[in-house]
């Protein structure tokens, strides 16, 4: 007979599997990617604080967009409480006209005059009268669309309309305004019989030598530009309370090309060039020389191009150029103009000092 098996043992030795290797788990992995993903190594403190770093910046990033666009929204908001307070005043000034029909003073108002070239760009009355109450204060009473890109204002006295009138040009940032009077007892003139022909510029001139300097001059350039205004007399401040240059105001014609410069005589074998700056004109052309639009937008200017091209010829000679930029970009004057100023300056000085040194030998 087989012999029996041995009785088990009262202690039997256990068979254990080693235990699992301890895992990281990551929230933004799957799970069996966590299954097999390996312990970090011993830089996991430092990532940790480089990914706080970075939560931190994108917590204050959301905070100061939360900001900006609290401040939009507030912004937003003064300028419609503004316009609302501004049209609020505008609609108490109209309840008023019938009580002041008899004494107000009445202007119409062209803008822009950007239309000598170019496509006019319309203005809303709204536009307008936001610019001119910053402008005009309350020298005028309200302003009334009559039509696109046509205005009336009426003032409550003569002598605040005049102060429009004689402080010409005004602008609405690159465009012009023209304005023209409005004779009450004129019921039958109809808006086209305002021709806006004329505007009160003031002319800076360039390039005459203080011993040349005189009022008589000073008008005969005004006169040489278009004419001397109705409405501001010519003084001695006119000629010597700028060093490089003399002023005054010319009364345009709008239709009219504009001078650059104008030649002076000095003596019979003598001429000197003095130059022309326009002040608060947008927009001068510098091919035709006529206000309001620029050289891109010359109708003179793409007709020669386009009757070149029709006879087949070169338009290489046609130049954007025949009047100088300083008509509207003081800083174009000329320098030998500003070097002529620094040696009559320094001339002068010298006179001067002679003069002294004479009285103190006295």
């Amino acid at each position: 007979m087989p012999p029996d098996d041995p009785p088990p043992s009262a202690n039997p030795t256990p068979i254990l599997n080693p235990p699992p290797e301890k895992q990281h788990h990551d929230p933004n992995l799957t799970s069996n990617q966590n299954q097999t993903r390996p312990m970090p190594s011993r830089n996991i403190s430092r990532s940790w604080a480089e990914i706080e770093d970075e939560e931190e910046a994108r917590r204050s990033a959301r905070q100061r967009a939360q900001i900006a666009r609290r401040e939009r929204e507030m912004q937003r908001a003064a300028e419609v409480e503004e316009r609302a307070r501004f049209e609020e005043e505008q609609r108490e000034r109209e309840a008023d006209v019938p009580d002041l029909a008899l004494d107000l003073q009445a202007l119409k108002i062209s803008a822009p005059v950007a239309c000598s070239g170019g496509t006019p760009r319309n203005i809303s009355k709204h536009a307008v009268s936001v610019a001119m109450a910053k402008a005009w204060g309350k020298n005028y009473q309200l302003i009334a669309e009559v039509a696109p890109n046509l205005f009336m204002a009426q003032f409550l006295s003569v002598e605040a309309m005049h102060f429009v009138i004689a402080k010409q040009p005004w602008t609405m940032g690159s465009d012009n305004l023209l304005i023209e009077w409005v004779n009450p007892n004129e019921d039958s003139k109809s808006n086209e019989d305002y021709k806006f022909d004329t505007l009160y510029v003031p002319i800076r001139i360039y390039g005459v030598p203080m011993s040349l300097r005189s009022l008589s001059l000073l008008q005969g350039i005004l006169k040489k530009v278009g004419e001397p205004s109705d409405l501001h007399p010519l003084t001695e401040s006119m000629l010597f309370a700028k060093g490089t240059y003399i002023y005054g105001i010319a009364k345009m014609n709008i239709h009219k090309p504009v001078k650059d410069r104008v030649k002076l005589t000095v003596s019979e074998s003598t001429n000197i060039t003095a130059y022309i700056h326009y002040e608060k004109i947008g927009r001068i052309c510098t091919f035709c020389g006529i206000m309001f639009h620029t050289v891109f937008h010359c109708r003179k200017r793409i007709d020669l191009f386009m009757e070149r091209i029709a006879k087949k010829q070169s338009s290489a000679d046609l130049p954007f150029e025949r009047n100088g930029k300083w008509m509207t970009i003081v800083e174009e004057i000329p320098k030998e103009t500003k070097l002529e100023y620094e040696v009559q300056e320094k001339c002068h000085a010298k006179k001067i000092q002679k003069t002294f040194q004479s009285r103190d030998r006295v």
